[in-house]
């Protein structure tokens, strides 16, 4: 069986992180989208006991982060099945 791979915005706090969390207690990959960088420290550091979880910082409103955020996603898999767009 194939990992599942989701990407979570707004996983640095609240509902993206509990989403988060939930997906990876069930076997996903998880690439988690935050602003702030003292939270996404903390959400790596809580969600990577979970399992495969990758955090990435980045301000959604800025599209060359988008853009950056999506280069580092893409190197990394081949596809996604689910975008949480929490943010």
């Amino acid at each position: 069986m194939t990992q599942k791979i989701a990407v979570v915005t707004g996983a640095s706090a609240g509902v993206g992180m509990a989403a988060a969390a939930m997906l990876l207690i069930k076997g996903w990959r998880v690439f988690g989208v935050g602003r702030n960088p003292d939270r996404c420290a903390h959400a790596a550091a809580t969600l990577s006991e979970l399992g495969q979880f990758t955090m990435l910082q980045a301000d959604l409103s800025d599209l060359t982060q988008v853009a950056r955020v999506a280069d580092s996603i893409a190197a990394q898999v081949p596809h996604i099945n689910a975008l949480l767009n929490n943010a």
